[in-house]
């Protein structure tokens, strides 16, 4: 663009997918080569000042002038009568290599890097040099945002409608390929996330055929676990319902099924919306099943995802039923020493602790623990989080020195290894207050507790179980220091939150509820 004038540079950078004047779009027609006034206004109103579209309309004129000699004056149907026209003879007018190019890129996510559009024309077998490349990308329909490039929409669409079925589904999956190849290969979590997001998108598209394979769906996911790690649990959450949807969609075999609601149950979980995980995790439960059978690993994964979800919702009996199934399954099929059996052992433990069987829980944990410890190393997640429990039921056995002191370890490990904003820290600190209150120690245990419920609430919401349980903590801090009206307010308050989000009947709730009444 600058070629003709260099005074009108800033005024298309801020405009480079939008519209500019009419006066600088008749300046531009003129500094072009565009010579017939009549077509200056026709141009401006079937372009409506688009950058994009005035490039394809100077690139047709040219054309025009260099086929039909440069007597011939063009007239305003020569360029088509709507935009979309106006693409689609602009791309019938290109070089068949430079169509090539346009329609790889019409096929990349939304916005691509230049590395990735290289990779995949190579791939492709689209790009013998990089010249027809460079070409299109330095025309006004391909916006620049630092390294990032993006297709202008309209011309996306015409291009992906002029490629033949079979053209455009053998470049979208050779795209998808190239994307799951990365996911693989990339260990940096943002461009995991970007990875998994261009996925995902790829998913998206209504006119795309794309072969997706379990191993592909397993790949999306396990980039997608980032967010997770960084407890963006509400994005997790909607990325796992848009793959789910697009399973669900194109009919695709329960094996795939089964990973998709694997995983959505997981991500409901993390919400705290157990009730709806319940149903995801049978299904989760069904497709795997019918699939794979009772002992294998990934069926064994789904039946512990559901009894957590029966934890969840109060059906403790059921829980501890099916995780001794699950155990049992583990020892048969993967031996004694190996962390999933490990883990099964650890969650036999807390839910034989949680019916009061504290006396087989404590040696299951102390195995559990000792176990994890040589195996993963002292400060592994699942080693720490076996830990936490081991604390737990010392508490509920009247130990309360032992279980702090093994408190305070978890919470001083995870929050130098995981950081203070995750929530597995929250889970910890407010541990930790429990201990400090079973010790008698009130006032640390209030200063912890309103750390505790402050925290709950700027990184998991108001909303979130979880957080009603910092607040019903709170609550009994400051009956226990005698603020009694303190605490009747957050007791209320507590009562009322859980009886609405998780039932009148859940046993949390009849808890906040005798806790009100008592103040």
């Amino acid at each position: 663009w600058d070629q003709y004038d260099s005074e009108i540079r800033d005024s298309l950078e801020q405009h480079l997918l939008g519209n500019i004047s009419e006066k600088d779009t008749v300046d531009f027609l003129r500094l072009s080569g565009v010579k017939e006034e009549n077509l200056h206004a026709e141009l401006y109103h079937l372009t409506e000042g688009t950058p994009v579209y005035l490039d394809m309309c100077v690139s047709t004129y040219r054309q025009l002038k260099d086929s039909r000699g440069g007597d011939y004056h063009p007239t305003i149907k020569d360029f088509g009568d709507n935009q979309t026209a106006l693409a689609e003879r602009f791309l019938r007018g290109m070089s068949s290599e430079h169509q090539r190019v346009v329609k790889l890129i019409a096929c990349l996510p939304v916005s691509w890097t230049e590395d990735m559009a290289i990779e995949a024309a190579k791939s492709a077998g689209y790009l013998a040099t990089r010249g027809p490349f460079d070409d299109i990308c330095k025309l006004s329909l391909v916006e620049k945002d630092g390294c990032r490039s993006k297709l202008h929409s309209t011309l996306r669409m015409v291009v992906r409608r002029f490629m033949t079925d079979e053209e455009r589904g053998r470049l979208d999956n050779c795209v998808l390929r190239l994307v799951l190849e990365r996911i693989n290969d990339i260990e940096h979590k943002a461009e995991r996330i970007d990875y998994a997001a261009w996925a995902a998108e790829l998913l998206d598209r209504e006119d795309a055929d794309l072969i997706l394979s379990e191993e592909d769906l397993r790949a999306i996911f396990s980039a997608a676990e980032v967010y997770n790690d960084l407890g963006s649990y509400r994005a997790f959450h909607d990325y796992a319902q848009q793959i789910a949807e697009y399973v669900s969609s194109h009919r695709c075999g329960d094996a795939l099924r089964a990973v998709c609601q694997h995983h959505l149950c997981r991500s409901l979980q993390y919400l705290g919306r157990y009730q709806e995980a319940v149903e995801a995790g049978r299904e989760a439960c069904e497709y795997h099943l019918r699939t794979y059978g009772t002992d294998h690993t990934d069926s064994l994964d789904s039946l512990q995802n559901y009894a957590n979800c029966c934890y969840r919702v109060g059906n403790l009996e059921k829980a501890r039923d099916l995780t001794k199934t699950i155990y049992e399954a583990r020892l048969r099929v993967n031996g004694c020493d190996h962390e999933k059996t490990i883990a099964s052992i650890n969650n036999l433990a807390i839910f034989s602790a949680m019916l009061h069987d504290y006396t087989n829980a404590v040696e299951m944990l102390k195995l559990a623990h000792a176990t994890m410890s040589r195996l993963l190393g002292p400060e592994h997640p699942r080693t720490v989080i076996c830990l936490n429990n081991l604390a737990a039921v010392y508490d509920n056995l009247g130990e309360h020195a032992k279980a702090t002191e093994m408190m305070r370890q978890v919470y001083e490990i995870q929050l130098r290894t995981l950081g203070a904003d995750h929530p597995e820290v929250l889970i910890s600190m407010f541990n930790l207050a429990v201990g400090y209150g079973a010790m008698g120690e009130h006032m640390t245990a209030l200063k912890l507790a309103n750390k505790a419920y402050r925290e709950h609430k700027r990184i998991l919401g108001e909303d979130h179980p979880d957080t009603y349980s910092a607040l019903h903590y709170l609550a009994e801090c400051n009956l226990n220091l005698g603020n009694r009206a303190v605490a009747r307010k957050l007791a209320q308050k507590a009562w009322e939150a859980r009886g609405s989000s998780l039932g009148v009947d859940h046993p949390d709730t009849e808890k906040s509820r005798k806790l009100a009444e008592s103040c």
